[in-house]
């Protein structure tokens, strides 16, 4: 799995210099059809990273880091290459082509970082909406019964219909699926998912959610 990671890396970077000898060699017209496929793959690496991120440990870990030492590269080699292109280039389409060029080149190298901070974001907004029914029911159930219930299927039917799940995008990626835990410090709810790519915690006692470490556990530094 790393090798698809890298692979993916490293077509998104050849990108760059790609695009620079098409534009010096081929009709502008290339390079925008160029840029186009270009753009649809920055999109596609985005939401690659997002749903393969793997707790840390899966192969959209290698195009997101890969990012932070791309991103500066792309746009100090662009910006010199730009200047010689621009003093051999006197048409004006090939130097607009090569200016948006830059920027969709530059999209690409960061939409890992993209990928992973918006919609790895907006997925995690959308399994603290669907954790919100399970939390009041379970508060309910502490003050009629006195204790936290052992596990979610005890909110059924009197507190709960049924078991909500945290859908985003489950398509790409499985839903998460909540469970409650007892920790030392006191319950946690958490979700699960296939990878633990985007495992979660809810605290009962403070009544915060936060990301849950793949090394160190979902009952680690609660306190």
């Amino acid at each position: 799995m790393a090798f698809l990671g890298l692979f993916l890396a490293g077509i998104n970077f050849a990108c760059i210099p790609l695009f620079t000898v098409i534009l010096w060699q081929k009709p502008v017209e290339t390079g925008r059809k160029f840029l186009i496929g270009g753009g649809v793959y920055g999109v596609f690496l985005g939401i690659f990273t997002a749903f393969n991120f793997g707790g840390a440990f899966g192969p959209g870990v290698i195009p997101y880091m890969s990012s932070f030492l791309l991103g500066p590269l792309a746009v100090v080699g662009l910006a010199v290459t730009g200047i010689f292109f621009y003093r051999a280039k006197q048409e004006s389409r090939a130097r607009w082509m090569y200016s948006v060029g830059s920027l969709v080149l530059i999209f690409m190298q960061i939409s890992p970082v993209l990928g992973h901070t918006f919609i790895g974001g907006f997925c995690d907004r959308k399994t603290r909406q669907a954790g919100e029914p399970i939390i009041l029911a379970v508060n309910e159930y502490v003050k009629v019964q006195g204790h936290y219930p052992e596990t979610l299927d005890a909110l059924i039917p009197d507190y709960l219909t049924e078991i909500p799940v945290g859908a985003c995008f489950v398509t790409f990626h499985p839903a998460a699926h909540f469970e409650i835990e007892p920790c030392e410090a006191g319950p946690i709810l958490v979700t699960t998912t296939f990878d633990f790519s985007k495992d979660m915690r809810y605290f009962f006692k403070t009544g915060e959610w936060s990301s849950i470490s793949f090394l160190d556990g979902a009952c680690s530094f609660l306190e």
